[in-house]
């Protein structure tokens, strides 16, 4: 092992620990698994350290509402669960820890999953929470926010820019006809949502173009991955906007049948998800599971009350998951058995 990083390694754990003799016993066994790993050689070393020997995790989501307002046609959210929103002490931990942490170098923090982030009900609050914490986190992860822009009016535009929280912000806008949008996006009504993405943009240029813009369009699987047969109307909306990503839809999970095609499956050398290694998800309750596309807790390892977000990085389930997948065995990970994965 290279003298100088392993330097590194304890000098981070010592600052993220505050180096306290009296911390608990928990966390204590937390730095011997930390080193332990860091030491072994494992076959699962190389998805748990990057080449720099920092943490692989690389995006971290906060999920501020676990329900959304629209009964979307490939999406698997159970709209039947308990309606939960973020508490702010549940995001000021998930942020604190950021900040103390060094061996996380984040490059992007999502404050979205599965419900619609727009209905939380102190948006504004939560913001500010992000705002006052951001620019202590170490290495300055990119954050983004996604919505439908269904309740994105022009007072929640005004908080959303006014915050300096975000450097990022994604439409969800589906399909690329009129008729195409509101058969996937159930619920949603073209023109009120393009009207409300145009006065965000309206609002952002007023104030600087502050905020860096985004649409994700999921296209139906017979179409092409291409703009050119799309509708005036949605050329129109994506030339307002800076950076448009065309994707044909997943299957998420695989929990729920969408009525997709599969994807074919991993090969032997393509066997571990990269949101596995890459991806923790903070749930509203303080919940956390490994990935941002198990959208209903299948998969949860821990909860950010409880748990360090180091503690959570190291937790046992997530683990055996990960040598799981070394194994080659991903069917027998039930959250991950019916996943075309994302490799």
């Amino acid at each position: 092992m290279d003298a100088r990083a392993l330097k590194r390694h304890l000098g981070r754990l010592l600052i993220s620990k505050g180096h306290n003799p009296k911390s608990g016993s928990a966390k204590f066994f937390m730095n011997l698994r930390s080193l332990y790993y860091f030491f072994k050689p494992s076959p699962i070393k190389a998805f748990l350290y990057d080449q720099d020997k920092f943490y692989t995790t690389k995006w971290l989501n906060f999920e501020f509402c676990s329900a959304c307002n629209l009964r979307c046609k490939w999406c698997t959210l159970d709209h039947q669960k308990k309606v939960v929103m973020m508490s702010p002490p549940i995001l000021e931990k998930g942020l604190d820890e950021l900040t103390r942490n060094r061996n996380f170098r984040l490059e992007r923090i999502d404050l979205h999953n599965g419900g619609e982030v727009l209905l939380h009900n102190d948006l504004k609050g939560m913001l500010e929470i992000v705002s006052s914490r951001r620019h202590y986190i170490h290495h300055r992860p990119l954050i983004s926010l996604l919505t439908n822009a269904t309740l994105l009016t022009e007072e929640k535009a005004e908080v959303i820019v006014k915050s300096n929280s975000l450097d990022e912000i994604r439409f969800s806008v589906d399909g690329g006809t009129k008729e195409l949008f509101e058969s996937i996006r159930i619920g949603a009504k073209w023109e009120s949502v393009k009207g409300n993405i145009l006065k965000f943009v309206e609002v952002n240029n007023r104030s600087g173009k502050k905020i860096k813009t985004g649409i994700i369009c999921m296209i139906p699987p017979e179409k092409e991955l291409d703009v050119r047969w799309m509708s005036e109307d949605f050329k129109s909306l994506f030339s307002n906007i800076d950076h448009i990503s065309l994707r044909y839809p997943h299957t998420f999970d695989g929990s729920k049948d969408l009525g997709l095609p599969r994807r074919e499956q991993n090969t032997v050398e393509q066997r571990m998800c990269y949101l596995l290694i890459g991806n923790l998800v903070i749930l509203p309750n303080g919940e956390t599971v490994v990935c941002c596309a198990d959208l209903n807790s299948r998969g949860v390892i821990g909860n950010i009350t409880q748990n360090t977000l180091e503690e959570l990085y190291f937790s046992s389930e997530r683990l055996l998951m990960i040598e799981m997948f070394v194994k080659n065995r991903k069917k027998q990970i039930s959250l991950c058995e019916n996943c075309d994965g994302f490799y």
